[in-house]
């Protein structure tokens, strides 16, 4: 295989590594400036102890 061939492969899959830590990090980022949720660190999570909340309600 030609060197010029074998260089650009590697290039492709650096910038494709790199692409992906940069997806993993904004992720990361967004995830910090949400608002925390009031249940968090209870035994059950947050979407279904809403849900038993609002039948509860009804």
């Amino acid at each position: 295989m030609n060197t010029t061939i074998q260089s650009l492969i590697v290039g492709i899959i650096f910038v494709i590594a790199l692409s992906y830590i940069i997806y993993k990090i904004v992720n990361m980022v967004r995830a910090r400036k949400e608002p925390v949720s009031p249940c968090c660190g209870c035994d059950k999570p947050c979407k279904s102890r809403k849900i038993n909340n609002d039948e509860r309600k009804k």
